[in-house]
């Protein structure tokens, strides 16, 4: 087994800058974006989230889809778009990501906020772990300045061998990978760790350093939370939910959402499920809440909504709507516990009978 103390995935301008950049995709409305300042060895995180203030203030500048959060900031950082440039700032333990999109047609810049990372133990416990952390720099600096350089060939800090089970460690020692590299990069099987923690955060395949395959996300007390297919890091085939209803007394983990992706939008067949300890017949509490249809980020068709009446108990149709391009359109009809129901007529949102 091969043990490697390598770079964080996406690093840039560090002699220029000093800072390292790390952004993933953790689900499928939330972004982790980790900056650490390799002088001073100061860690920032956040998570940008679609129920978020944040993505309320700009959410018209993504087109009002979430899902291109993530490629535009990572194309950001990896500086693979002339058009995306970024500047920073860091200042009272607050660093600030300025995205800049530049086009003579649809020009923007969104700032993001990214907070310093405290250890769950304290500011003083965290003030030590960055004591150690630049004490290791100067070990560093001190041993490659002392070693022959005569006849010695040069080699790449950053190379990580081909192999299996090959760790890697970030500037603390915590491990944050295990898993298959081929030329540089993930591919194959890995485990992502929080390395905080050291709990599993995902298990899945990869190639050429994307998520692509099969994967599974955990939370921090190592539940199962998805089952998710990806295609070069984003959403693409099944996208599983699990969770534990708060009325269900087995606390059984079950489904709670059954999605589709393709190319990192929703398309496709849709499931919501739902729990209710008032459903008359025990084995149905836990019931198929939603169906529905989505093309390309959008419901887009037939949606379906089914509810546990409060009065009869049971479980029933309550709406049922045509949709397109994530508007009411067509017929909209609302059930009521007698079986009658009110029919509506809607043009592209708009109620017109």
């Amino acid at each position: 087994m091969e043990v490697v103390k390598a770079e964080p995935i996406h690093e840039i301008g560090e002699y220029e800058t000093g800072y390292r950049f790390k952004v993933e995709l953790l689900e499928v409305e939330k972004v982790m974006i980790e900056v650490l300042n390799s002088q001073s060895g100061v860690k920032f995180r956040t998570y940008l989230n679609k129920t978020d203030n944040w993505w309320d203030e700009n959410a018209s500048k993504f087109q009002n889809d979430f899902s291109k959060v993530y490629p535009i900031v990572n194309s950001c950082i990896l500086k693979e778009r002339d058009s995306l440039q970024y500047e920073f700032e860091e200042k009272d333990d607050i660093l600030s990501l300025k995205i800049i999109y530049v086009n003579d047609m649809f020009p923007f810049d969104v700032t993001i906020k990214i907070q310093r990372l405290i250890s769950k133990n304290g500011l003083t416990d965290e003030k030590i772990n960055i004591l150690e952390y630049q004490l290791g720099m100067m070990r560093n600096m001190i041993a490659t300045m002392n070693k022959p350089t005569m006849n010695k060939p040069t080699t790449n800090m950053n190379t990580i061998p081909d192999g299996d089970n090959i760790e890697i460690f970030n500037e603390l020692n915590n491990i944050v990978f295990k898993g298959s590299f081929k030329n540089n990069k993930r591919n194959g099987p890995g485990t992502e760790y929080n390395p905080d923690t050291g709990a599993v955060m995902f298990k899945g395949k990869y190639k050429d350093g994307y998520r692509d395959g099969e994967g599974e996300h955990y939370d921090s007390n190592g539940e199962l939370t998805s089952t998710v297919e990806y295609k070069k890091g984003i959403f693409h085939g099944k996208c599983i939910h699990y969770t534990v209803f708060a009325e269900d007394e087995t606390g059984e983990r079950r489904v709670v959402r059954n999605l589709h992706y393709k190319d990192g939008k929703q398309h496709g067949d849709s499931e919501t499920y739902g729990y209710s300890s008032r459903a008359k017949d025990p084995q149905k509490r836990y019931f198929i809440q939603t169906t529905s249809q989505w093309k390309e980020g959008h419901q887009d068709g037939l949606c379906v909504q089914y509810i546990i009446d409060p009065k009869t108990r049971e479980h029933r149709k309550n709406l049922e709507a045509n949709m397109s391009k994530g508007k009411y359109h067509g017929d909209y009809k609302d059930y009521s516990t007698d079986g009658s129901n009110v029919l509506s007529r809607y043009n592209m949102g708009i109620c017109v009978s």
